[in-house]
């Protein structure tokens, strides 16, 4: 209002009321929760969107490995409710660059709703990060750590763990 600062608008919706709308959608996703039968439909809209595999996941939602020359390799964490095909991007420039990158799917990320809900848990995250940051650190002299969203949250739990990690990048950190 005093012309020192720019008013957002997204949807068309001054700022704020995006925000708005979305904990509509939030509240609506924990009712759902509570009613078998809406939960039931949730579920099915969702299985007819998606192929999945013989292991549950999602198809398209396959971890990235992809092994580089050098001594050098990249732990890459996707965010919430994500794939590590939201990092295939960065795998790939880092790969062509000479690095080992990995990308694993967090346990409940690309699977099932319901799957999610029984495995989407921070404890079970964190342990799958250590043990793919081992696996690399065996292989590798360099290794970097880099996460995006609840992804940068999780590497800055992973590095407050280690005595040995040499970078860390966040992108977008929910922290």
């Amino acid at each position: 209002p005093d012309g020192r600062h720019r008013r957002v608008e997204h949807d068309g919706r001054p700022d704020g009321s995006a925000l708005l709308g979305r904990v509509g959608v939030s509240d609506l996703s924990a009712t759902a929760l509570q009613h078998p039968t809406e939960m039931s439909r949730l579920e099915a809209q969702h299985a007819r969107r998606f192929t999945f595999t013989r292991d549950g996941a999602v198809v398209g939602a396959e971890a990235v490995h992809l092994e580089g020359a050098g001594d050098r390799a990249v732990l890459l964490i996707h965010g919430f409710n994500d794939t590590p095909q939201s990092m295939a991007y960065l795998a790939a420039s880092m790969h062509r660059a000479g690095w080992t990158a990995l990308a694993p799917r967090l346990s409940g990320h690309g699977v099932s709703l319901s799957r999610m809900a029984r495995e989407a848990r921070a404890a079970s995250w964190r342990a799958e990060l250590a043990q793919a940051y081992a696996q690399l650190r065996r292989d590798h002299e360099h290794v970097m750590v880099c996460g995006q969203s609840m992804g940068g949250a999780l590497a800055v739990l992973l590095a407050a763990d280690l005595n040995d990690l040499q970078s860390l990048v966040l992108l977008a950190p929910y922290v």
